[in-house]
C-alpha cells in the first residue's frame, strides 16, 4: 500500500498490491477502508476488482459494519483513472483520485464517503474473493479465519497529507485486530449461541409448561415437601439464568465490550437485524433476571398480592420468551455465525418451525387440561353446574359436561388469563413465519 498527496491537499494517488497466490482463484478484490477506529463501521472504502482473467475495476463504497454498499455515482465523480497490472501472481492497482469534487456528490453519498485528506483515520486493508461468473463483480466476504487473508488495519490513525511534496509514503505498522485469536472468538461465539439456546428453547420452554399445567398433572408428587412441579420450574428457571449470564458475558468479551445497538447509515431488513439481536438478547435477559427476582422474594414482598404476582409473572415470562425468540431468529441472518452462507434458509426455517412446534404443545396441554378439569367436573356437582353455566337445570348435566369443547370453554372462563399466553405464542410463530417470508423475499 503506497500514496501520495498533491492538489494541495484534494489529489489522492494511491497503489494497492496484494500476492494472488493464496487466494482460492485469481478472480479477487483488494480494498482499502478509513475508519475511525479500528473495528468495521461507518467507513469509506477504495477497491480493485480483477476478474481473473483480463479486466479489472475501481469503486467507492462504504462499509457500515455490516454490509458493503458500492456508490457508483461517487465513483463516476471522484475517481478520475484507474489501471490494473497483474503480473507473477500478483495484482497491482493504481487510482487517482480527486477529492475537490466532492461537492458535486449528492446529499446521501456526501455522508457516506469521507474526506480522508483533512483527518486521519485507520487504514484497513482486505483481500478476498470475487464471483467470477457475475459481471457485475460481485465480492465476496473476506476470510474470518486466521492468516494472510484475515484484514490488517493499521496500529494508530493515519494523516494521509503528512508530505505534500508528491513522494510515496510508505506505512509498515499494520496488524491483524484481535484480542482473542479466531479459534478462541469462533468458540466463544458459538458457545454464546449453544448456551442461548438450550436456555430458552429448553430450560425455561419446559419451565413455562411445567409451571402452566404440570401443577393439576402431578398434584400431589413432591420433592423436599414441595411439589414437584414448582421444583422443576424453579431449577429449570435458575439453571437458564445462570446459562445466559455466562452466554452474554462471552459475547460481551469477544466483542471487546462493544454493543451494536443501532443501524448505521444503512438500515433495511438484512442491516437491522444486528441491533435487533442485541436489544432483543439484552430484553429477554433483564426480564429473566427480574423474573427470578421477584419469584424468590414473592413470600417476603408481603404487599404483592398472589393474585397479581401470577398475571404479572405469567405476562413477563412470555413477553420475555417472545424476545428472546426474535433475537435467535435475528442471529440466523448475521454474518459471524455463518449459517445462512453455509445452510441457506434452513436455519429460518427450523427457527420457525420450532416456535410452531412450541405452541402446539402448548394447545396439546391446554387440551389435556380440559380433559382433566372435566373428569374432575364430573365427579363434582357443582363444578358440572358451573361447567354449562347452569344452575337446577333440566338439562343432563353429564351428557353437556362429555361436550369437550364446552369444558374447554369453561377451562378458559375459569381463569382468562391463562388465554393470553396461548395467544402470545401463536404471535411468536406467526411473527416468525412473517419475518422469515420478509427476509427470503429481500434476500432473493
Amino acid at each position: 500500500l503506497r500514496w501520495s498527496v498533491s492538489g494541495r491537499g484534494s489529489f489522492l494517488r494511491l497503489r494497492l498490491e496484494a500476492l494472488l497466490n493464496d487466494l482460492p482463484s485469481y478472480a479477487m478484490y483488494i480494498a482499502l477502508g478509513f475508519s475511525n477506529d479500528q473495528h468495521m463501521g461507518d467507513d469509506t472504502v477504495l477497491e480493485c476488482l480483477y476478474n481473473g482473467i483480463d479486466e479489472g475495476r475501481a469503486y467507492l463504497s462504504y462499509n457500515d459494519g455490516t454490509y458493503n454498499a458500492r456508490l457508483y455515482e461517487a465513483t463516476a465523480i471522484l475517481i478520475v483513472n484507474s489501471s490494473f497490472v497483474v503480473n507473477d501472481g500478483t495484482f497491482t492497482c493504481l487510482l487517482d483520485v480527486n477529492f475537490k469534487q466532492l461537492n458535486l456528490l449528492s446529499t446521501e453519498d456526501k455522508s457516506r464517503i469521507h474526506n480522508i485528506l483533512v483527518h486521519p483515520y485507520y487504514l484497513q486493508f482486505v483481500r478476498g474473493s470475487i464471483d467470477q461468473y457475475c459481471k457485475s463483480y460481485v465480492k465476496k466476504m473476506h476470510s474470518l479465519s486466521d492468516g494472510s487473508l484475515y484484514p490488517w488495519t493499521t496500529e494508530t490513525a493515519i494523516n494521509m497529507p503528512r508530505n505534500k511534496d508528491g513522494k510515496y509514503e510508505n506505512i509498515e505498522n499494520a496488524q491483524q485486530v484481535k484480542w482473542f485469536s479466531r479459534r478462541i472468538t469462533y468458540a466463544m461465539v458459538t458457545l454464546h449461541a449453544i448456551l442461548m439456546i438450550w436456555s430458552w428453547w429448553f430450560f425455561l420452554s419446559n419451565a413455562i409448561l411445567i409451571s402452566r399445567y404440570f401443577k393439576t398433572f402431578w398434584p400431589t408428587v413432591e420433592i423436599d415437601h414441595r411439589p414437584i412441579w414448582f421444583q422443576l420450574h424453579r431449577g429449570g428457571a435458575l439453571i437458564s439464568i445462570m446459562l445466559q449470564t455466562v452466554a452474554i458475558f462471552l459475547i460481551i468479551i469477544q466483542s471487546r465490550f462493544q454493543l451494536y445497538l443501532w443501524c448505521t447509515r444503512q438500515c433495511t431488513i438484512q442491516h437491522c437485524m444486528k441491533p435487533t439481536h442485541t436489544w432483543a438478547g439484552l430484553n429477554a435477559y433483564i426480564l429473566a433476571v427480574m423474573q427470578t427476582v421477584i419469584a424468590l422474594n414473592q413470600f417476603k414482598w408481603k404487599f404483592i398480592k398472589r393474585f397479581y404476582f401470577r398475571w404479572f409473572h405469567r405476562f413477563v415470562a412470555i413477553v420475555a420468551f417472545v424476545a428472546a425468540s426474535s433475537g435467535i431468529l435475528s442471529a440466523t441472518t448475521l454474518n459471524k455465525t455463518g449459517l445462512i452462507q453455509n445452510y441457506g434458509k434452513w436455519p429460518i426455517l427450523l427457527v420457525g418451525l420450532y416456535l410452531c412446534t412450541f405452541s402446539v404443545v402448548l394447545f396439546g396441554f391446554s387440551f389435556l387440561d380440559a380433559y382433566h378439569a372435566k373428569k374432575i367436573a364430573e365427579k363434582n356437582e357443582v363444578g358440572q353446574k358451573e361447567c354449562i353455566g347452569q344452575d337446577n337445570s333440566s338439562i343432563n348435566i353429564n351428557s353437556a359436561c362429555n361436550n369437550f369443547i364446552c369444558c374447554l370453554l369453561y377451562h378458559y372462563s375459569y381463569g382468562p388469563y391463562q388465554l393470553y399466553q396461548e395467544t402470545l405464542i401463536i404471535s411468536c410463530a406467526f411473527i416468525a413465519i412473517m419475518l422469515s417470508y420478509q427476509w427470503y423475499q429481500v434476500n432473493e
